[in-house]
């Protein structure tokens, strides 16, 4: 499985957006966690990324942070995918992306603007900051 797998895996099992995704290894296997958004429900689902399977998850109700939730995603005129897409291209073949996110911010002119992406190269792991409102990259530096 994939990062982009996993997360259209997370949408389509919870009806919603994805906002937050991370790629982590435990006990000598990779994982993948994905947090999606779904109407006023926050879902975090965890992928198996050898064998694509859902073996956990855990629904949370916050009212608050699924507003800023809201509010970011609505704003961003492109979904988190496309960020690590843009993300991918800008760093190279052979680059795999490890987290990304959108920004959430209480400040409303900050909340939503930016995706952040972490990909791993040969050259180590960068930080990828992408325009939420245009897809343009922002800035890559060295994480």
């Amino acid at each position: 499985m994939t990062f982009i797998e996993a997360i259209t895996a997370a949408e389509s099992q919870f009806g919603g957006e994805a906002f937050d995704a991370e790629r982590y290894t435990q006990g000598g296997r990779d994982y993948f966690e994905i947090d999606v958004l779904s109407s006023r429900e926050i879902y975090e689902a965890e992928f198996d990324a050898q064998t694509g399977r859902l073996i956990d998850w855990d629904s949370y109700n916050r009212p608050r942070r699924a507003r800023y939730i809201a509010a970011a995603l609505k704003r961003a005129r492109l979904p988190l995918m496309e960020a690590i897409f843009t993300a991918l291209e800008a760093k190279g073949p052979g680059a795999t992306a490890i987290d990304a996110d959108i920004l959430l911010s209480r400040d409303r002119r900050r909340n939503g603007r930016r995706y952040e992406v972490d990909v791993r190269t040969d050259d180590g792991v960068f930080e990828v900051v992408i325009n939420a409102l245009n897809g343009r990259i922002v800035r890559i530096s060295r994480d």
